[in-house]
């Protein structure tokens, strides 16, 4: 799959390509390593990438062999490196997956690596010591705010899907009305459109804590 190919659809798309059997999941797995191998040493939004898994997917699953990129903090994924962007926990792997990560899998997305995050999720920009600022990829000369990150895989990376969080509580609106993301709400929010109350929980019965997570995918008209 050529890239601009993949950046003509979305995640949900993609999935149905998958479906319909006109692309693999191997396919669309090479063709986003190829976007974040041509963009990221520009932005430095990626701190890892690995090898897919495909030997479980479920072709029923709304995002059915769509490639995923998960935050560096607060979900975890078993045998990976969780460092939460922080010398402190340089090296840590986790035993177990989160159980927002169960959800992501369920879900039918392929996990192939990391994106930066503020030491422990606690500032206002990407700019940790441990693997160095994340750049703005509208203005490489600007450091990026702590949603932007995202935009690696996103919409100027070319990636369809991504894991994020925002310890107020929400993701940024404006990432939404420029980027044309959809945002799945962790928890309830007046006048946001959202699939229901409690689709992403960081663990059973419980939206989230600081930091509530979502997932987002670029939105395509």
């Amino acid at each position: 799959m050529q890239l601009h190919e993949y950046t003509s659809f979305d995640g949900l798309g993609l999935s149905q390509l998958v479906r319909d059997g006109a692309v693999s999941a191997a396919e669309l797995h090479d063709a986003a390593v190829r976007a974040c191998t041509a963009v990221n040493p520009h932005i430095n939004a990626v701190v890892e990438l690995w090898p897919a898994d495909f030997t479980h997917i479920d072709h029923t699953a709304p995002f059915a062999g769509v490639p995923f990129l998960i935050k560096d903090v607060a979900v975890t994924m078993a045998g990976k490196l969780s460092e939460a962007g922080s010398r402190l926990g340089a090296g840590h792997v986790a035993a177990l997956d989160s159980h927002l990560m169960t959800q992501f899998r369920q879900a039918g997305l392929i996990t192939f690596g990391r994106t930066s995050t503020p030491e422990m999720a606690f500032a206002t920009t990407t700019e940790p010591v441990l693997y160095g600022a994340t750049r703005n990829p509208w203005n490489v000369a600007l450091s990026a705010g702590r949603f932007q990150r995202w935009r690696c895989g996103g919409r100027r990376g070319r990636h369809r899907a991504a894991g994020t969080c925002d310890g107020c509580g929400r993701i940024h609106p404006r990432a939404c009305r420029v980027d044309g993301v959809v945002r799945l709400e962790a928890e309830p929010r007046p006048g946001l459109e959202r699939p229901r109350h409690g689709r992403n929980l960081q663990r059973p019965g419980r939206a989230a804590g600081r930091e509530p997570h979502r997932a987002r995918q670029r939105r395509l008209a």
